[in-house]
């Protein structure tokens, strides 16, 4: 798969309906963050003044990731939820 473009994009959040929607697309396409992941960060995750502009996503947890098995000699999937 590839990025869908700047205009799919930016249509994309011309479609929503306020500012929760235009934020958490926002973060999605900024953070690469899964929903699950994105949606499950506190606002200890936040920092508000590191940037007069931006605010800056610390620490998102993980849901899955990918670990070395050694016994099978390959990466595999691990869900961490």
């Amino acid at each position: 798969m590839s990025f869908c473009g700047w205009d799919y994009l930016l249509r994309l959040i011309g479609c929503c309906r306020g500012f929760f929607e235009k934020s958490l697309l926002s973060a999605l396409f900024e953070t690469g963050g899964r929903v699950s992941e994105v949606i499950e960060t506190g606002i200890s995750c936040f920092e508000f003044h590191a940037h007069s502009d931006i605010v800056v996503m610390r620490l998102m947890p993980p849901n899955k990731r990918w670990r070395r098995d050694k016994k099978m000699g390959k990466t595999v999937y691990e869900n961490i939820l």
